[in-house]
């Protein structure tokens, strides 16, 4: 095989991997769907160039191709090198992370709370928590100010107190000028109301996580956590331990920016899961960590320090299921 030959075969394998990422949907397992569409490009070039390598043979001929040289040694770890992803894929395995990365990876903690951990949002675009964006301000008044510790109010403008007083010589005598007094007319008194019986609570509607509303949730719930308190929810995701000296469990999902290289952990921490967890559990029904499960339970105020949000889901029900076909929670 001639160097010309092996580069058309290379082009044309490259083009066919390509094509078939983008249109079976397995690009989304490596990369954010919002760049798809560069792997759509890259097959058309890709399956072009691989035409003009067909075309450059043809011209030269097919029977050029026995007296030309063999490929060198160079050459050959060259593009063994390039084919590399080529001989990758056809590995088996799973395309997306498993359960066993999480027990490896761990959950990332909110800022503040650990000087040493990442936080939960330090690898999620800027703008979910930017103080100086647009929106933070364009719900105050225009004569607050935002600075660094918090909104201020302008204070009002006051006279100089050296300012002369106004001239009193040309004000009009008393009763001159001024215009008649209505007669006020008595009062009717009403006789009072009564009070109107205050309005009974609303029920608290459960907390559904989807793979839609993941991300959002969980910043809601970060910002707002006494909205939450005591409503009931049901999360599915996997079952993570927390890094570091917290011996905390959560459910999680991974969540990618841009790639599965920069993957976080971000979920709900979790409690009340010994019965579920024990030894004497029989083997079917236990949850370990990196399992994928769907808990079910009420947000309450979380006991131990370093909870992101301060809540803690108490758990009354926890299923283990067969994890999605794309564990993924993408970054809008």
């Amino acid at each position: 095989m001639t160097l010309q030959l092996l580069k058309f075969f290379l082009l044309l394998a490259f083009g066919v991997w390509a094509a078939t990422l983008s249109l079976t949907g397995t690009v989304n397992y490596y990369i954010h769907p919002r760049y798809g569409s560069t792997i759509t490009i890259a097959a058309g070039v890709l399956t072009v160039l691989a035409a003009a390598q067909l075309l450059r043979l043809r011209r030269e001929g097919f029977h050029s191709l026995h007296r030309s040289k063999g490929l060198s040694w160079g050459n050959l770890v060259r593009y063994g090198l390039i084919a590399l992803p080529l001989l990758f894929s056809l590995l088996p395995g799973s395309p997306v992370l498993s359960g066993e990365f999480v027990t490896q990876k761990g959950v990332r903690l909110p800022e503040g709370e650990g000087k040493k951990e990442p936080s939960l949002l330090s690898e999620v675009p800027q703008y979910f928590h930017d103080p100086d964006r647009s929106w933070v301000r364009s719900g105050l008044h225009k004569d607050v100010q935002v600075t660094e510790e918090g909104p201020e109010e302008r204070p009002e403008a006051t006279p100089a107190p050296d300012a002369p007083p106004k001239s009193m010589h040309n004000s009009p005598p008393e009763g001159a000028g001024l215009p008649e007094q209505p007669e006020q007319l008595p009062e009717e008194k009403t006789s009072p109301t009564p009070e109107e019986p205050p309005l009974a609570p609303k029920e608290k509607s459960p907390v559904l996580f989807d793979e839609k509303n993941f991300l959002q949730l969980l910043m809601d719930i970060n910002g707002k956590p006494d909205d939450f308190e005591g409503r009931p929810i049901e999360i599915s995701g996997y079952l993570v331990q927390s890094p570091g000296d917290n011996h905390g469990l959560y459910v999680g999902r991974y969540v990618v920016n841009c790639c599965v290289a920069d993957t976080v952990i971000m979920g709900m921490a979790v409690d009340n899961l010994q019965q579920w967890m024990q030894e004497h559990t029989p083997e079917k029904d236990r949850i370990k960590i990196g399992s994928w499960v769907k808990a079910k339970g009420v947000m309450e105020k979380a006991k131990e320090p370093g909870t992101p949000g301060g809540l803690v889901i108490w758990v009354n029900e926890i299923n283990m299921e067969a994890p999605p076909r794309n564990p993924y929670i993408y970054v809008n």
